[in-house]
């Protein structure tokens, strides 16, 4: 009896003594992006006696992707350079002792390209003509990072130089991607050619336009058509803006939009306008309309939708007031030339682990996939939200736990997959709302959007009660 009580009692210490080893990954936690080429440290705490050395892996879903090292002292810290050929995604860091008795699996961060700051000018573009009194849209674009402020400056060109003539703004918001400034140009500008500079706010980062045209309203008079003695009181129509772009949800779906905008001092009455497209194996097609009125500083617009079978490039030629039925001040601004290569489009659907269960203080791995069932490869700037409600009152874990992962582009019929790696200790049921989301403009359409979501639940059971998990994968409709 007292060997079977000794043997008890071995058997308790030898558990107690293994359950009290513990290794926890601190760094990278959940969220952050580490960039190709850079080196960061991993940081782990540990407790209890355990080996003193460990080994450090980087995983992604269930598979080693890198052995970052073999063996390092179990000090906590470990400085890594991100190898250059990694390919960009989703991972998580393993740090297990060398006898792997002890391990720990860090949260899921991303490794991406780091993006060299830069500044671009959209507009104005070179040999642009702009009058005073009006406003325009000075328009750059910002990749990276750098400050959240530009200042803008003009330039006059003087002989073979630039003169600085005056700054337009001194700080001004700089997000990521696209941005514009209102400006009026001052009417007391002399007229001539002009450059305008932005520069980021307190960094060397900085881009500037080409050479553009600023001069009078009502300098550039058309003589032939209008005599001088009443170019005062003609209208005088331009294409505002234009575009063409595919429409959601169908494969060769597309749509014409364009605005006619009158900025001389005089309506415009039945106004004829002509739209043009070409496209593949000789297309042709041809669609005028008249306007009845543009009234004096006003503006219409006409939209069309086409469907074309053939994929290919399609080129639509917009014009106005062609004939020139209409005396105007100028006829060089009357026409609009774009082109659309008509192509499938991407469609993203999500797939998770469908309702999985797990025993309190165990770890669970989510399983994600975001598939592309389309013929295009997806926008590569659509990120993955992943929401987990805690719907049972655990003070040990968040109300709310969001995930954020980048999304790159995916090839037809190609996939990427996360993991999210969490343990829970209140029995309950935990719901799971995974989410594509996709920047609204062209390039990013898809044939459906209403199949970037899908839910699922996980169920902590009772403690001692059967787990049962299908290991099934739930994809959205």
């Amino acid at each position: 009896m007292k060997k079977i009580v000794l043997m008890v009692g071995i058997l308790i210490f030898c558990i107690s003594f293994v359950y009290s080893q513990s290794i926890t990954v601190t760094y990278p936690h959940g969220g952050l992006t580490w960039y190709k080429g850079e080196r960061y440290l991993i940081k782990w705490s540990h407790a209890g006696s355990m080996n003193p050395k460990v080994k450090i892996r980087l995983y992604q879903g269930q598979t080693k992707i890198l052995g970052i090292v073999d063996s390092t002292d179990n000090d906590g810290e470990y400085e890594w350079r991100i190898p250059e050929n990694l390919l960009e995604g989703s991972y998580y860091i393993r740090v297990k002792t060398i006898d792997n008795q002890v391990y720990d699996d860090g949260e899921i961060f991303t490794i991406s390209e780091r993006v060299q700051p830069k500044l671009t000018m959209i507009f104005p573009l070179r040999g642009e003509k702009l009058k005073k009194d009006r406003t325009y849209k000075i328009r750059w674009r910002r990749e990276g990072d750098m400050s959240s402020q530009v200042a803008i400056k003009l330039y006059k060109q003087v002989g073979h130089g630039l003169s600085f003539i005056m700054d337009i703004v001194s700080s001004y918001v700089n997000n990521v991607g696209e941005n514009f400034y209102l400006w009026r140009i001052p009417s007391v500008l002399e007229n001539g050619k002009y450059v305008i500079k932005i520069n980021a706010v307190n960094e060397r980062i900085s881009a500037e336009s080409r050479l553009f045209f600023i001069d009078d309203l009502l300098e550039r008079i058309d003589t032939v058509n209008n005599p001088a003695s009443n170019f005062l009181n003609l209208p005088d129509l331009y294409i505002q803006k234009a575009s063409v772009y595919p429409v959601e949800g169908a494969v060769n779906k597309t749509k014409f939009e364009v605005r006619i905008g009158n900025m001389g001092l005089k309506s415009a009455v039945n106004v004829k306008a002509k739209l043009i497209i070409n496209g593949p194996e000789n297309y042709a097609k041809v669609i005028e309309y008249t306007f009845p009125n543009i009234s004096k500083h006003g503006s219409v617009d006409w939209k069309a939708e086409f469907y074309f079978k053939k994929k290919g490039r399609y080129i639509f030629t917009y014009t106005v007031n062609e004939s020139r039925g209409i005396r105007e001040k100028r006829y060089d601004n009357n026409k609009v030339i774009k082109t659309i290569l008509t192509k499938g489009l991407p469609d993203l659907i999500v797939c998770v682990d469908d309702k999985k269960e797990v025993a309190p203080g165990r770890k669970i791995v989510l399983n994600i996939d975001v598939k592309n069932i389309g013929d295009k490869s997806s926008c590569n700037r659509c990120f993955l939200d992943v929401y987990i409600w805690n719907i049972v009152h655990d003070p040990r874990m968040p109300a709310m736990d969001p995930f954020f992962f980048n999304l790159p582009s995916i090839s037809p019929g190609g996939h990427r997959s996360f993991t999210i790696t969490r343990r829970w200790f209140l029995p309950g049921v935990r719901k799971v709302v995974v989410y594509v989301v996709c920047p609204v403009n062209s390039d990013c359409t898809e044939n459906c959007s209403g199949n970037n979501s899908v839910k699922t639940y996980i169920k902590v059971v009772e403690t001692g009660a059967p787990v049962h998990n299908t290991g099934k994968k739930k994809c959205s409709d």
